[in-house]
């Protein structure tokens, strides 16, 4: 593979990981300061995204 690419690739998974933290950072943030059904419903969403981001930088980082 070429180094460029696999820059690239490397940069992919750095930047999918930033946002599973956000996400999650929000998530956590939210659920301490709102209380609520619709709390839980909002990051569960949350979370399930951050879940889908964190397998996409798993399935990259399987192509090194």
């Amino acid at each position: 593979m070429k180094p460029s690419v696999k820059s690239e690739i490397n940069n992919c998974i750095y930047e999918l990981n930033s946002i599973v933290r956000e996400l999650n950072s929000i998530s956590s943030e939210i659920r301490s300061s709102i209380s609520g059904i619709n709390t839980v419903r909002y990051t569960r969403g949350l979370e399930n995204s951050a879940e889908r981001y964190r397998k996409a930088a798993q399935k990259l980082s399987q192509i090194k």
